[in-house]
């Protein structure tokens, strides 16, 4: 189970919240946000796509929740900047509806980064191993003998 402050977390699938997503972002105000907004969501998405389909790529793993906090921050500036010049109810709908996915993206990105440390170890990054424990046997050394060389 996930945990987040000390609560437990249910376990849910990264692919119900990809889900959730592509369904909310078409619904994200479409004449309020510029065309960047969603040109950049849907590539996150897509991302995720990378993420689900690849569950051994510790990149794709990775780089989606890396981009899902990115992208909160750009959608925060963009809904600053373009939030006066909404009139009308779908807009408001829309403005609305981006909020709501700006409130599901962190929970996304936690559940992300939560896979991400159950697939690949908290201990591992990006594959390596780490050498210093002992248990891997320089090969550059000759055998040990039994004999004495002198």
């Amino acid at each position: 189970m996930a945990s987040l402050f000390g609560l437990e977390l249910p376990d849910v699938s990264l692919k119900i919240f990809i889900l959730v997503q592509f369904c909310i972002l078409p619904l994200t105000g479409l004449g309020a946000l510029p065309d960047i907004y969603h040109i950049s969501n849907f590539f996150i998405l897509l991302i995720g796509l990378w993420t689900i389909a690849d569950k051994a790529n510790s990149t794709a793993s990775l780089f989606f929740p890396a981009m899902l906090a990115v992208s909160c921050i750009q959608d925060i500036f963009l809904m600053a900047l373009y939030h006066g010049s909404i009139e009308g109810s779908n807009m408001k709908f829309g403005i609305f509806m981006a909020v709501v996915y700006l409130l599901v993206k962190p929970v996304t990105c936690f559940y992300a980064y939560n896979q991400h440390k159950n697939l690949n170890g908290s201990d591992a990054v990006g594959g390596y191993s780490n050498f210093d424990d002992g248990q891997i046997a320089p090969t550059y050394l000759p055998p040990p003998s039994s004999g004495d060389i002198m």
